[in-house]
């Protein structure tokens, strides 16, 4: 994760995690006759969740002590600290109950205490999705759509089966889903496709049902809308200046009317280019005669993406979307574009970091004890602060999912936490997925590399704090660069209660300089959908 994290509540970049980089602060002791410690003790016994981040035990201790040891070895992602004693981590796999022997020691002797630990099983489903719902842009009557996938995988420890795919509701005629889905071993994943071909002209939703020998079914929702006008921009956001091409097709219809940006008689099928000159949200609408009907698109023009302030040798970008408090974002999906290698810095520390992320705001339920942090899916350029297994520096892109909080010290929240990391090529679509399971108010967050099939998770409770800002940011520590625009596109944003104040709309956009397409609500307001966001550093 990266080595900070920004609250836009406040418009601060947090940073100073990473100690190789930027240096930690200590003193040392004089242990000459100082006497041994002594009276070590942890609350004990303990359990850890297989896939749960494990809070920091911390020990208590009476006297100095200079290096902490455990034997035997702790169970596989649970380590020890062996400055402060603590241990922490995500296991990996299940335990039972066990004794380890943790050691303090000085140079006047030593004190041990044994620690019963055992790791259970993930509780609940053994499945995680990389999407929760799918939405299809406006498409022709009686046309297919373009494929969208969601990935189904296996988060428990034993092979999953699958006994069923099916799609239901009143338009499941509508949608079409393939799949090789059928016997996932532990850790696996599998794509299921989906396409949309509307019969009428309209919005319309259905539901993915995936049956499993799995606690719990999960349902990915489906939305379109069938359309006898198509239109649509490629692309459908640009810097302003730049040029999109409007494309449109009305095949029922004698003759179309323009409004909205542009004006005038329309063929009934075109394409022309345009060319916005300042930022902001373009309408063009079309009205055809015939049995051709209305149609419209919006083009986005973009700004420079905000700026927020940052420590010294770092600077970061980002975007920032909120809902107020009493409701809050459960959910958030997007899809990553992995941009080309970035030139290699030259400096020490250097590093670049690409990120959604949720954060609470001051005002939000349950701030404390746990204070501001933010849940980061990060895709890192150079090292960071992720406890977690790294590629040599400026080798490859790497992700994990990771929360970051350099705010609170509240046990077990206060620092850099992280899942297993995978390594991603330029170019790969990464669909990432956070969800709270409110029942246990576990955040799961799910990475898969569309390409490859490869898939991480990262799991921990955040005690029903409320998450009210979803961000977008960029971060680059001391050289590092990037030349290229991040895109992250097919955006929901999923709220706790339907979202009655109209914070899904344009007033988003222009608070952020129009760096995302306009917000739509869908689902009866209970989700934000944004087509695509654009994050730019300036050169």
């Amino acid at each position: 994760m990266p080595r900070g994290i920004r609250s836009a509540a406040r418009s601060v970049l947090l940073m100073g995690l990473a100690c190789a980089a930027v240096g930690c602060g200590g003193g040392s002791n004089s242990i000459g006759s100082e006497p041994a410690p002594s009276n070590l003790s942890y609350i004990s016994p303990v359990t850890a969740t297989v896939g749960v981040a494990f809070p920091p035990l911390s020990p208590t201790v009476t006297g100095s002590v200079s290096a902490y040891s455990v034997t035997p070895a702790l169970p596989p992602g649970l380590s020890l600290d062996m400055t402060t004693g603590a241990v922490s981590g995500t296991p990996t796999v299940t335990a039972v109950q066990a004794p380890y022997v943790v050691t303090a020691s000085n140079g006047s002797g030593s004190t041990s205490f044994t620690l019963m630990l055992a790791v259970n099983s993930a509780t609940g489903s053994a499945i995680a999705l990389s999407a929760s719902s799918l939405t299809f842009a406006n498409q022709l009557v009686s046309t297919t759509s373009a494929v969208q996938s969601v990935a189904l995988i296996n988060i428990g420890e034993t092979p999953l089966s699958v006994t069923s795919i099916t799609i239901t509701g009143s338009a499941a005629s509508a949608f079409t889903e393939t799949s090789a889905c059928a016997n996932l071993p532990a850790s696996g994943t599998c794509a299921i496709n989906v396409t949309f071909s509307p019969a009428a002209v309209g919005a319309v939703s259905a539901a993915l049902n995936i049956a499993t020998n799995a606690a719990g079914n999960p349902v990915v929702e489906l939305f379109g809308t069938g359309v006898l006008v198509a239109m649509s921009f490629n692309p459908v956001i640009v810097s302003a200046g730049q040029s999109s091409t409007l494309t449109w097709s009305a095949p029922n219809a004698t003759s179309c009317t323009a409004s909205g940006a542009w004006s005038g008689t329309q063929a009934t099928n075109g394409s022309t280019v345009v060319t916005p000159a300042s930022t902001g949200y373009y309408t063009y609408g079309l009205s055809c005669a015939g049995s051709g009907g209305i149609g419209s698109a919006v083009l986005t023009a973009y700004g420079t993406t905000p700026s927020v302030m940052e420590p010294p040798n770092e600077v970061g970008y980002q975007a920032a979307f909120y809902v107020a408090p009493p409701n809050q974002i459960v959910g958030l999906q997007t899809s990553l574009t992995v941009p080309p290698l970035p030139p290699v810095p030259v400096q020490s520390g250097a590093a670049l970091f690409l990120w959604p992320g949720l954060g609470p705001g001051t005002n939000s339920a349950n701030f404390n004890p746990i204070n501001d942090g933010v849940l980061q899916p990060v895709l890192s350029w150079g090292p960071s602060c992720a406890p977690v297994g790294q590629p040599t520096a400026f080798s490859s892109w790497w992700i994990s999912g990771q929360y970051v909080n350099t705010f609170g010290s509240d046990p077990g929240y206060s620092g850099c936490y992280s899942g297993n990391s995978i390594l991603i090529n330029p170019g790969d679509l990464l669909l990432i997925n956070m969800t709270l399971d409110s029942k246990t108010s576990i955040w799961l967050q799910t990475v898969t590399d569309s390409n490859t099939n490869q898939s991480v998770t990262f799991s921990i409770n955040m005690q029903s704090q409320g998450q009210n800002w979803a961000y977008f940011a960029m971060e680059f520590w001391f050289d590092a660069t990037i030349h290229t625009p991040v895109t992250f596109s097919d955006t929901t944003i999923t709220f706790q209660a339907p979202d009655t104040q109209n914070w899904c709309s344009n007033s988003q956009g222009a608070t952020n300089a129009y760096i995302f397409t306009p917000p739509t609500p869908q689902n009866s307001g209970t989700q934000c959908f944004i087509s695509s966001l654009v994050l730019t550093k300036p050169q």
